[in-house]
């Protein structure tokens, strides 16, 4: 997840603090570009200022765009905050709704598990299961006997020089 695109999704800690550090820059930044000339004690504005504002400005709304896209909302979205009390609400409501739980159309839930993922994980090993206890019952019907009794034949068979289990063979002991 890169800090300047929209791409994705993020929680409501992650983008609480995301926006945290973001304005704690923007103060560190805006106290070193400006000041008061001390020959005329006029304030002063570094003009550096305008490259740094784009900058935080590009950063917050990317995390505001990933935040909308966590609840399954467009990141268009983020212009409302451009409008003065939808702009507060709608910073509540990012700050306190919960995320979707599951995969939306912009991806998995930060920091958890997809459950679409998951399910399908869980569906393949089912199969897998079923597969196995299919082997294993042809498996012991091709050499377990009515009686119990383990059928070997196909050990002598497959030795050049012996023969079949002769028909008295007892099996194995008990």
């Amino acid at each position: 997840m890169s800090l300047f695109t929209g791409d994705g999704r993020v929680g409501r800690l992650t983008y609480f603090l995301t926006n945290l550090a973001i304005g704690v820059v923007w103060v560190v930044v805006v106290l070193a570009l400006t000041g008061r000339d001390p020959l005329t004690g006029a304030d002063e504005v570094s003009p550096l200022i305008i490259v740094a504002f784009p900058v935080v400005l590009w950063a917050s709304v990317g995390n505001m765009m990933r935040r909308l896209h966590d609840r399954g909302h467009s990141g268009w979205m983020w212009l409302l905050s451009l409008v003065p009390v939808v702009g507060f609400a709608l910073a509540l409501y990012l700050l306190f709704a919960p995320g979707d739980e599951r995969a939306n159309r912009f991806g998995p839930p930060p920091g958890g598990v997809d459950e679409r993922r998951l399910d399908d994980q869980r569906q393949a090993i089912e199969e897998l299961q079923a597969r196995v206890d299919r082997a294993r019952s042809s498996a012991e019907g091709a050499y377990v006997r009515e009686d119990g009794s383990y059928n070997m034949d196909w050990m002598t068979e497959s030795v050049p020089g012996l023969g079949p289990a002769s028909a008295s063979d007892p099996g194995p002991p008990r």
